[in-house]
């Protein structure tokens, strides 16, 4: 066999391997995972869902997706994909930038040589605040250092430090999205076909404006509209913008990038990104059976979900969509998203509130 052959077959043999291969594990039982990026999913779950896509298909034959999800059908160098907007009402507590900002002058352990026993003594002697430090003897210098990049620097380069001296998860890190504008604000989640080097079908991202969330999704109604996805996402994504995700620092934004190096694009998210799954599992952890974006959403904001399609399970009805044309088990990804979307966005506005 030439070289040539030899590398087809290697080809086709992994292709076999990866389109075959499951991401879950259908079981009633705890069993060992069979490959580490296997989960399980519950024998009762699995039967809903297959029972809800054939639902689905029946509830939808004849039907077009903008008829379900009015939009529009946007057209770039790479060509074209299907453009949605979604408002709803949102109540929010915005906590300020004076507020959020002063939550950090406090914290003592920002310099250098000041752990908790210090900043208890130094507190004890009168130094409250980052000001206060400046007129300390020791810490003078450094205490200054720290203010004038607290005022002076950018946001990437502020939320690296608060990172580096408290830990990722720290209340003042998530203080400092506050000090920045509401506008710039932007959540995101992202569908896929996998949990690596397959496509994305649908990206959403949302932003806040007054008493309101705008929700905008970027939808791939078929493969090769993937490309021109990722370009209108980031021609819209703002320099200025602040990103928030749920499990994000691992998963989306990654993902993303991944694509995008995939097509070729000489493109790259730099945005501060605050991870809301880190600082809910800070929050929560112990107190939850776990801290998965659903629960927070059930257990401690009050909403349910219905007719929801699980994650491990998008590939299949999103396929089943393609094969068959009928656009019942793209419905329920796409409310999958638009409302993980609205939950992330309540988890931060829950979690300031909480930590100011």
């Amino acid at each position: 066999m030439d070289r040539n052959k030899k590398l087809h077959s290697i080809g086709e043999r992994w292709r076999h391997f990866v389109d075959k291969s499951k991401e879950y594990v259908v079981t009633s039982e705890q069993k060992p995972l069979v490959e580490p990026w296997q989960k399980y999913i519950p024998q009762w779950d699995w039967d809903e869902a297959r029972a809800l896509k054939k639902k689905l298909i029946h509830d939808f034959v004849g039907k077009h997706l903008a008829d379900v999800f009015p939009g529009e059908s946007l057209k770039n160098q790479f060509g074209k994909y299907y453009s949605m907007d979604y408002y709803e009402s949102f109540d929010y507590q915005d906590p300020g930038e004076k507020q959020t900002k002063k939550y950090i002058m406090e914290n003592l352990k920002l310099v250098y040589g000041i752990g908790p026993i210090t900043e208890n003594r130094l507190i004890s002697e009168g130094y409250k605040t980052l000001f206060d430090l400046v007129q300390h003897s020791t810490y003078s210098e450094e205490a200054s250092s720290v203010l004038s990049l607290l005022e002076q620097g950018t946001h990437i380069e502020i939320l690296s430090y608060l990172q580096s001296r408290l830990s990722r998860s720290h209340p003042n890190v998530l203080h400092l999205s506050g000090c920045h504008p509401l506008s710039e604000y932007n959540f995101i989640d992202i569908e896929t076909l996998g949990l690596s080097c397959r496509p994305l079908i649908l990206i959403g991202t949302a932003h806040i404006k007054e008493r309101e969330i705008h929700v905008h999704q970027y939808f791939v109604r078929s493969i090769p509209e993937e490309k021109a996805v990722l370009e209108g996402f980031m021609n819209d994504l703002s320099d200025q913008a602040t990103l928030f995700s749920f499990n994000g620092d691992s998963f989306d934004i990654p993902y993303i990038q991944e694509r995008l190096c995939y097509y070729g694009f000489n493109r790259r998210i730099t945005h501060p990104d605050y991870d809301i799954l880190l600082f809910s599992r800070r929050q929560w952890k112990g107190n939850l059976p776990n801290c998965k974006l659903q629960t927070i959403e059930k257990q401690i904001l009050g909403i349910g979900r219905q007719d929801d399609v699980p994650g491990a399970l998008v590939p299949e009805f999103y396929e089943e969509y393609l094969r068959s044309g009928n656009i019942g088990p793209i419905v329920p990804i796409i409310h999958h998203n638009r409302q993980d979307i609205i939950t992330l966005a309540r988890i931060y506005f829950h979690l300031i509130q909480e930590w100011t």
